[in-house]
Parts: C-alpha cells; sequence; structure tokens
C-alpha cells in the first residue's frame, strides 16, 4: 500500500486494498483465488453410516461450477487465520444447504439418506493464496526496484525516473499476469 501511494499506481492500491479487506461479490476474483474442492456428505442407511464423497454428476448442471470450486474472498488476514486453525490432517468445509444435501445427495444410494453434506478444500490450497500474494508483492517491489532503485526510499517519489507507464507494465506482468509465481 505505501509503496502504491508513492507511485501513485491506483491499480495497485485498489488490488492491495482488495487483498487487505477482501473482494466483494460483485468484483471478479483473481485466478489463484479460486480453489478446488471435493463435495463429500453424512450417510445413513440400512447398510451405510458414515462419510463418503459425492460425485459432482448427482447436482443439476447449473449448480455443478459452484460445488466444484470455491470462491475465497476472504482478507489475506483471514486467510492466515484460517491456515493457522487447521491441523495437518484436517480440511476446510464449506457446508452445502440442508435441502440440497437431502434432495441431491440423497441420490448416492439407493434407501438411504444424506443428512449433511459439505464441500472440502484442502489447507494446502489455502496456503497457496497466501503465497501467491506474498509473491506477487515481492515480484512487483523487486522489479520496481529493479527499474529504479530509489522507489521504495523514504523521502519519497521525488525524482524518479520510473515513468507510470513502466509502473502499469509491472503491475499487469507481476500482479494480474497471467503467469503464477511459486514460491
Amino acid at each position: 500500500m505505501v509503496l502504491a501511494a508513492r507511485l501513485q499506481h491506483k491499480p495497485l492500491q485498489d488490488w492491495a486494498r482488495l487483498e487487505l479487506e477482501g473482494y466483494p461479490i460483485d468484483t471478479p476474483l483473481p485466478a489463484y483465488r479460486v480453489l478446488r474442492g471435493r463435495n463429500k456428505g453424512q450417510f445413513h442407511s440400512e447398510l451405510i453410516t458414515g462419510i463418503l464423497e459425492i460425485p459432482i454428476n448427482l447436482l443439476p448442471e447449473a449448480l455443478r461450477p459452484r460445488y466444484r470450486q470455491h470462491e475465497f474472498r476472504d482478507s489475506a488476514a483471514e486467510c492466515a487465520h484460517l491456515i493457522a486453525g487447521l491441523g495437518p490432517d484436517a480440511q476446510l468445509q464449506i457446508p452445502w444447504p440442508i435441502e440440497l444435501a437431502l434432495k441431491y445427495g440423497s441420490k448416492l444410494i439407493a434407501e438411504g439418506q444424506c443428512i449433511s453434506a459439505w464441500m472440502e478444500v484442502s489447507p494446502a490450497e489455502l496456503a497457496a493464496v497466501a503465497d501467491q500474494i506474498k509473491t506477487k508483492v515481492l515480484a512487483f517491489a523487486l522489479e520496481i526496484e529493479a527499474a529504479d532503485p530509489r522507489a521504495g526510499e523514504v523521502g519519497g517519489v521525488e525524482g524518479l525516473t520510473l515513468a507510470p507507464e513502466r509502473v502499469a507494465q509491472i503491475f499487469q506482468t507481476n500482479i494480474t499476469g497471467t503467469v503464477q509465481n511459486l514460491a
């Protein structure tokens, strides 16, 4: 946020604010914030009682995208808090509405009932969101510094030779580009 303010680069300011505060429902998400999910349910029948995976094809076509992946819109701080609270074998669970579990989940077992269902997201995927945010910020800052080593100085941006067009190009490459970095 400080660097974005010093460079007076609104797209970076907006991106940093969204990462810090979370993404509203009407704001498109970066690809790294869309997490894969696995659907599971608690089943009860005369023969089986327990947790089973629910195939996505049990849902109507219109609902499948919503239950195939989870859009993580919460803040970076919430992401870090969730990661810290999950144990090594834990899964993040996003509950299904009970009416979906009863109507569609129950189709999995003849003469059985799905009494609850949820989507599980791996803690590793959540950790990847946090890593992507950090990596994008670091890559952007390093490339800005390489373009003009004085960009991060406390004195401000007076005398910088970095053109706003160059800042925009670096931002597009590192923050919203299609290449994903791994750390």
